[in-house]
């Protein structure tokens, strides 16, 4: 990634409040443990990320499927 894509990802993050921004790779592993405490906080225009509540309501619906 060059300065000007890290630019915009800053920007982005900080306007949106919606990514999260890993800018050194050794911090990758540490934000992919504890994603669900970094993602907490996180908004879309300022709805609440629902990655859980989407990826339980998806089980469900599979599970109703393949039952």
């Amino acid at each position: 990634m060059d300065n000007h894509q890290l630019d915009i990802s800053r920007r982005y993050s900080k306007l949106y409040n919606s990514i999260l921004l890993v800018e050194q790779m050794d911090q990758l592993g540490e934000y992919l443990e504890n994603y669900d405490e970094y993602i907490k906080d996180k908004t879309l225009y300022g709805l609440p990320a629902n990655n859980a509540k989407f990826c339980d309501e998806f089980t469900k619906i599979i599970d109703k499927l393949l039952s």
